[in-house]
């Protein structure tokens, strides 16, 4: 095994000769140059060898390949779901027809910007008051300690 002394960046006339060079590192086999090493918290592949993960995708909103009127076509499953709905709704079967009324009534609520998670104005009103009253109890719980 070879090993070089590798200077660090001081010239040879900087240093005086009465002391010795001891900024010098040994580099060879298993020593790297300090400027090559993994500094902590430094992560070099964060992702690995099987790379990026990919987002997950939401079980209806993957594609699937249906029959239709016989020919076959590439469509999600939850429009699928939609499909099979439909048909059965205009076979009759009232529960098929209700579960697409519900999904219609929120996808338009979704389209008009208001989501399941906004609240009515009595809603709104019923939250405000029990805040104010949660906030004056911590009030004077906080005026008593």
């Amino acid at each position: 095994m070879t090993t070089q002394k590798r200077d660090t960046g001081k010239d040879k006339h900087e240093q005086s000769a009465e002391e010795p060079n001891l900024e010098q590192e040994e580099v060879g086999y298993g020593r790297p140059p300090k400027q090559h090493t993994i500094k902590p918290g430094e992560v070099r592949n964060p992702y690995g060898r099987r790379g990026k993960p990919r987002p997950e995708v939401d079980f209806l909103d993957e594609y699937v390949f249906v029959t239709v009127n016989g020919r076959r076509q590439k469509m999600t499953r939850r429009r699928a779901l939609k499909e099979v709905l439909f048909r059965e709704g205009m076979r009759g079967t009232i529960s098929a027809t209700k579960h697409l009324e519900q999904s219609a009534e929120k996808s338009a609520a979704k389209a008009n910007g208001k989501d399941e998670g906004t609240l009515s104005a009595a809603e709104d009103k019923i939250l405000e008051r029990h805040m104010e009253k949660e906030l004056q109890r911590r009030l004077k719980k906080r005026a008593g300690k």
